[in-house]
């Protein structure tokens, strides 16, 4: 009896045997592939550097809205001549130490009215994957559409979108 005895405590204490650890890393495995399939990581890169351009897009929309709702209706980017340099062209927003005839220029929207004082912006955001030619322009561009509307979008991405 002792001898039983003895062989059961040795089986208990001798540890896992291979086909048991090969059993319990196959339901490990694929317990990882059954979740890790319900998730696209390209795409959620994607959805993550589309959250930073939207938050953008919604702080140059909300400050033009501010810069109107304070200012009876004029918009922000006035030239001598024009009230707005905003038209119903879809034109590029100028990097905000870029002066402004230089960005008139070079087809854009100086927005640089919205930084001053830090009322509506603290700074005009770039858009980080804008890789264009001019290094004058944000990535962001500004509109009226006909409804008399403003509408701001990033060129990186047409989906992000931000009209009042």
């Amino acid at each position: 009896m002792h001898s039983i005895r003895s062989l059961v405590h040795r089986h208990l204490h001798r540890g896992a045997s291979l086909i048991e650890v090969l059993l319990a890393l196959s339901i490990v495995s694929a317990l990882f592939i059954t979740v890790s399939s319900k998730f696209d990581i390209a795409d959620i890169f994607w959805k993550l550097g589309k959250t930073g351009q939207q938050t953008a897009v919604r702080a140059i929309g909300s400050a033009i809205k501010r810069y109107d709702e304070d200012h009876a209706g004029k918009l922000p980017g006035a030239s001598p001549g024009n009230p707005t340099m905003i038209t119903d062209a879809e034109r590029p927003i100028c990097k905000q130490e870029v002066p402004e005839q230089e960005c008139k220029v070079a087809g854009g929207v100086s927005l640089s009215e919205l930084i001053d004082g830090g009322k509506y912006l603290l700074e005009i955001p770039i858009d980080q994957k804008f890789n264009a030619s001019s290094e004058l322009m944000t990535g962001y561009r500004v509109q009226i559409l006909e409804s008399g509307r403003v509408k701001v979008t990033a060129q990186t991405n047409s989906g992000v979108t931000f009209t009042y």
